[in-house]
């Protein structure tokens, strides 16, 4: 029986544990967030015990373990689970997306303000996230600004991704950058000549100029003037002679810089330690909490990003080799700690390790 299709890759478990190395830190976090607020005590087990155990049947005269579930916290905090579901979001939803390609251009959109501490962090992520629905209703032509003509770029819809990246300005002193990374789906044909120069043409180390589009140059100037709490009028878009930082690049099948998740960033990679001390964890908390990362809107608010549909075609697979297996043995149920099963990669090259839902995930090549 040849198990291929839905093997876990041992490597992958491993790139999965090393992330989680740092979740004791971030449950000491949790811990000290509750003694001061009385919040979200229950988190810290969780995070604390991401990954740690695993139901499995093991199939042992043909040398398969079937990894039933393993435990996940899911918390926007650990690296490994928002990891996973940016992964599951960019699997499930890519050829979604593939196909609008048919109809349509995809352009991947930056939309920046300027940075700000920690006290402003929850305000100014309130502000964007109110002001940003402005931008998609004028671009559908929900409002309406006089001599401005949002209609002739085709708007069909969006999906809208938070990210927050930091700056340490001095010792455990922050600035925050949020920023929305957007897909927009718009017509075919929008010219793309780029014969504009502002400061965000400049970047620091390059001697090259970003040019910018008449449709990247509106976006700036929209977002300020609805940032700021001001009326958008042609002259009003006139008389602003730089807005806020917006990028707009068509994009061909690689969404990936979409689906990943608000706190990258944040983590060493290498250690997968959380790089920040508590006071800016407690900031990001306060600022994230109830807040959805990602939406969409138009044709794309159909996508439910954050629930999780069976693929009938893997299930299928997946079931004729079980059944496959059972053919020949029951499997045995045991369950591993993470530390025993890193131990048996070690120890038994022989065993293949499959799954049902996790092949999606830990299997996924970034």
């Amino acid at each position: 029986m040849n198990v291929q299709s839905i093997e876990i890759k041992k490597e992958k478990i491993k790139k999965s544990a090393n992330k989680v190395r740092g979740n004791e830190l971030i449950a000491d976090y949790y811990i000290k967030l509750y003694e001061k607020t009385g919040l979200a005590i229950n988190r810290a087990d969780a995070v604390n015990s991401c990954l740690k155990v695993w139901d499995i049947d093991y199939y042992r005269l043909q040398k398969v373990k079937d990894v039933l579930r393993v435990n996940l916290c899911r918390d926007k905090f650990c690296p490994n689970c928002q990891n996973l579901i940016s992964k599951r979001r960019y699997i499930k939803y890519k050829p979604e997306l593939d196909k609008l390609l048919e109809n349509y251009s995809l352009w991947h959109v930056v939309f920046s303000v300027p940075n700000c501490s920690g006290k402003e962090l929850k305000g100014t992520l309130k502000k964007m996230y109110s002001k940003f629905v402005y931008v998609v209703q004028y671009l559908q032509n929900k409002r309406k600004a006089k001599n401005v003509d949002f209609t002739r770029y085709g708007f069909a819809g969006a999906i809208r991704s938070l990210e927050i990246t930091l700056k340490e300005t001095s010792e455990n002193i922050f600035e925050f950058h949020p920023h929305f990374h957007c897909i927009f789906v718009l017509r075919k044909g929008i010219r793309e000549d780029r014969k504009f120069v502002n400061d965000f043409s400049f970047k620091k180390g390059s001697e090259k100029k970003r040019l910018f589009n008449d449709f990247e140059i509106l976006l700036q100037k929209c977002w300020y003037l609805f940032y700021n709490d001001k009326k958008l009028t042609k002259q009003g878009l006139d008389e602003i002679k730089q807005g806020y930082s917006v990028y707009a690049e068509r994009v061909y099948k690689n969404y990936k810089e979409v689906f990943k998740y608000a706190c990258k960033g944040l983590y060493d990679e290498r250690t997968g330690s959380f790089n920040y001390p508590y006071n800016v964890f407690e900031v990001l908390y306060d600022g994230l909490h109830r807040r959805k990362i990602i939406q969409g809107y138009g044709i794309l608010n159909k996508f439910k990003f954050d629930e999780e549909e069976e693929n009938e075609d893997f299930n299928e697979i997946y079931n004729e080799i079980i059944n496959g297996l059972k053919e020949i043995e029951n499997p045995l149920r045991c369950y591993m700690q993470l530390k025993e099963l890193l131990e048996d990669f070690e120890k038994r090259d022989d065993i293949k390790y499959i799954s049902k839902n996790a092949v999606k995930t830990l299997d996924y090549d970034s």
